[in-house]
């Protein structure tokens, strides 16, 4: 007889189950390559303290309070240091100064030349005049002395040379009240003067056997020119009253 409740179901047979799959061995080991040598460059070496590279001192340029004059070319005396407070470097400012003393100088013409018109160099000389006399007042006056070289070097390279002999007119004329026609037979400019007498004097002073030529030679020419005459003028006679 039959039991009572859920209907019986015949299991079905449960599916044969797939064999195990071969184990499969490990491959077998690849032998490494043998390590690159390593250069003895890189192969590290011990520390020691007394091989640390020291770091090289950088010394700074020093900025001296007050700026030195440029060096002079070689033969020449150094520059005074009141050459910097010129409006214009003392070599500029003593060359233009004698280009433009010549008598047949278009002053103009030589001032655009170097960048300047008269009114600019009305202002440039007054300045520079007045910082060489106060120099020239409270030192031994090198920077008068340097304008005069300069002036004179220029002067003379501009072909207005003066020897001995002209030296001596020079003195004679200007005696005798003749300065203005002797500067025009020398072809010199009535500037050219003073530069020339300062630089005169300070080579007779350094220079005796100078000195004694000079004299000679003012000697002859005062001999040769004699001071005009004076005192014999006559006023003009008065007419009689007719």
């Amino acid at each position: 007889m039959p039991s009572a409740g859920l209907p019986f179901v015949k299991a079905e047979a449960a599916p044969p189950s797939s064999p195990a799959p071969a184990s499969v061995p490990p491959p077998a080991s690849v032998p490494l390559p043998p390590p690159a040598p390593v250069p003895a460059s890189a192969v590290p070496v011990p520390f020691s303290p007394k091989d640390a590279v020291k770091p090289a001192l950088v010394t700074l340029p020093t900025i001296p309070l007050e700026p030195k004059p440029p060096e002079p070319e070689q033969g020449e005396p150094a520059l005074p240091g009141a050459a910097l407070l010129l409006p214009l470097p003392l070599e500029k400012y003593a060359s233009i100064a004698a280009e433009i003393a010549g008598p047949t100088v278009d002053v103009g013409v030589t001032l655009r030349r170097h960048g300047l018109d008269e009114e600019k160099w009305a202002r440039i000389q007054a300045e520079s005049t007045a910082i060489i006399a106060e120099d020239a007042g409270r030192a031994d006056g090198a920077l008068l002395e340097a304008f005069d070289r300069i002036y004179v070097a220029r002067m003379e390279a501009l072909g207005r040379k003066v020897d001995v002999q002209g030296h001596a007119r020079l003195s004679v004329a200007a005696a005798h009240g003749k300065l203005s026609r002797c500067l025009e037979e020398l072809g010199l400019g009535r500037a050219d003067l003073m530069p020339l007498r300062r630089s005169l004097g300070r080579r007779a002073a350094k220079d005796p056997a100078f000195a004694a030529e000079l004299r000679a030679a003012t000697e002859v020419e005062r001999a040769a020119s004699p001071p005009p005459e004076v005192g014999l003028f006559k006023p003009p006679r008065r007419k009689r009253d007719s």
